[in-house]
């Protein structure tokens, strides 16, 4: 990894309040759980920054980690949504001004700059996907007794799911 981003979960609220909010799905049971009935309905959601950071940070429904990164990467999608959607290129600067002052990255303000002023200009050709690794089918996932009690494992086929993601992302089996 060359560039990376990260933030934490105080910066994460503070950068969904300045967005004023953002809107992802949430189910019923994601609903009951938080206790938001009288607020939410199944189906997308308005969440500010308080409510966005407790449903990413989530583990408990389905008691593993495959929900909590589904619930994380609709997140990032609704602000890659909302910033190029509903943004100007002006309110994208100061977007991109506010989130280096939250963002912990070796990306320079004038690259990152840089890059969000492209995402503007070709918005409408850009698809946004996600998904997530080990791909279905290639890992087995179990328990390990440590010391500390009971840890989750994940056996993962790492030759399989490379292979699949070079196809995924070049159309072919790529070279070793």
């Amino acid at each position: 990894i060359q560039k990376y981003a990260t933030i934490d979960w105080s910066g994460l609220k503070e950068l969904i309040d300045y967005m004023d909010g953002v809107t992802v799905p949430l189910t019923a049971e994601e609903i009951a759980y938080y206790g938001w009935e009288d607020s939410k309905q199944p189906g997308m959601n308005l969440l500010t920054g308080k409510e966005a950071r407790r449903h990413v940070a989530n583990r408990s429904l389905a008691q593993d980690d495959w929900g909590r990164s589904r619930r994380q990467r609709d997140l990032l999608q609704a602000i890659f949504e909302k910033v190029t959607t509903e943004y100007s290129l002006g309110e994208l600067t100061d977007f991109v001004r506010y989130a280096a002052g939250v963002v912990k990255t070796n990306i320079s303000f004038e690259m990152a700059l840089s890059y969000a002023t492209a995402v503007y200009r070709h918005r409408s050709d850009i698809r946004l996907e996600a998904g997530a690794l080990p791909y279905p089918g290639t890992y087995t996932e179990g328990w390990y007794q440590h010391s500390d009690g009971w840890l989750a494992v994940v056996k993962t086929d790492f030759a399989g799911n490379r292979a699949r993601l070079e196809k995924e992302l070049y159309g072919s089996e790529g070279e070793t």
